[in-house]
């Protein structure tokens, strides 16, 4: 099998990608350093953003059922 494409996707997702992260990272450093008490706030609403056990059962079920259960380790292998 030739996985030379895949491989260059991958590289070429990655070199998409972690400029953008790098910056988010490092405008997130300066947020938390300049402006902390905004950075707890936005923290806390992140964090109730999370979802509860039980949607996350009900996405598990529903993957589950529709057999993408079987991909999660190719999906992860793949990240």
């Amino acid at each position: 099998m030739n996985f030379s494409g895949l491989v260059s996707a991958v590289q070429e997702f990655w070199s998409f990608f972690w400029p953008a992260a790098v910056c988010l990272a490092i405008l997130l450093g300066i947020i938390k350093r300049v402006a902390p008490v905004t950075a707890k706030g936005l923290w806390d609403r992140v964090q109730g953003l999370r979802p509860s056990d039980g949607t996350q059962v009900s996405a598990f079920k529903t993957i589950k059922r529709y057999g993408f259960d079987k991909l999660v380790p190719f999906l992860v292998a793949f990240c």
